[in-house]
C-alpha cells in the first residue's frame, strides 16, 4: 500500500477518517508480506464494521482483533499506550492538531503516513502517543 493512499481513496469514510485503519491494514501487510487493493481493504471495512470492532466512521474499536484477523495470527494481545517512543520494531504514532486526531505507522524506523506527507497542514501535527500492540 503506497504511503498517502488515504488521501484520495475513492471510499468516503476511509478518505474521511481511516487512518488508524490504514495503519493497521500497513501493519498486516508488512507482517504477512501481501498487498491489498482498494477493493480488499474496502471489504475489509465493511468486514470489521459489521463484527463490531470497528465504526462506519473509522473509529476503532479493539485494533488487536483487526490486526490478529489481517495477519492470521496472533499479534498480540493487548494495546499498550506510551507517552515516548517505543523500543518495539513496529507501533502506531497517535499525533494531534487542534481538533484533529492522526495516526502514522512506525517500522523499523521508517515512518508510513496515510496521508500525503506533502499535503497542508500535514506539519501542523504533534505527537500525543504511541501504541503498541504485544
Amino acid at each position: 500500500m503506497k504511503q498517502g493512499i488515504q488521501t484520495d481513496f475513492p471510499h468516503k469514510a476511509l478518505r474521511e477518517s481511516g487512518c488508524y485503519f490504514f495503519c493497521l491494514l500497513r501493519w498486516a501487510e508488512i507482517a504477512t508480506d501481501a498487498g491489498l487493493t482498494n477493493e480488499q481493504i474496502i471489504g475489509f471495512y465493511h468486514y470489521y464494521v459489521n463484527r463490531g470492532v470497528m465504526e462506519s466512521d473509522c473509529f476503532i474499536i479493539d485494533p488487536v482483533a483487526i490486526l490478529n484477523s489481517l495477519c492470521r495470527c496472533l499479534i498480540g494481545s493487548a494495546v499498550t499506550r506510551a507517552e515516548s517512543p517505543p523500543r518495539a520494531a513496529t507501533y502506531i504514532a497517535c499525533l494531534k492538531k487542534p481538533g484533529h486526531w492522526h495516526f502514522v505507522l512506525s517500522h523499523n524506523g521508517e515512518t508510513w503516513d496515510p496521508l500525503d506527507p506533502e499535503r497542508p497542514g500535514v506539519s501542523d501535527y504533534k505527537i500525543d502517543s504511541y501504541r503498541v500492540i504485544a
